[in-house]
């Protein structure tokens, strides 16, 4: 404690207080509405990829692990179907659907 109370930083604040600082800006992270926006928008992006999957779009080498060349297959397409609904509209999804349209 003695030898670090007689350090002074730049500032003549305590390397203590450097570090205690440092702490509170890394903690503090990405604001709530921030990381919510990047979460819909990176959502967004997959679900639109699954869509031009699924409406039959050349792209089976950047899907699926690339096992197919061009268009998907309708058994794969009809899964991109599925997830592309799931992921675009991230609030519904066929698990909350009561089957009268209502999502919980």
């Amino acid at each position: 404690m003695a030898g670090s109370a007689g350090r002074a930083g730049r500032a003549g604040r305590s390397e203590d207080d450097v570090s205690m600082q440092r702490q509170k800006a890394f903690s503090r992270g990405i604001p709530a509405p921030t990381s919510a926006m990047v979460a819909s928008g990176l959502l967004l992006l997959v679900g639109s990829f699954q869509a031009a999957l699924a409406a039959g779009a050349p792209l089976g080498p950047a899907a699926y692990g690339g096992a197919v060349v061009g268009r998907l297959p309708s058994r794969l397409r009809a899964s991109s179907a599925v997830t592309s609904d799931t992921k675009a509209t991230p609030g519904r999804s066929p698990e909350c659907d009561d089957g009268q349209g209502l999502h919980h």
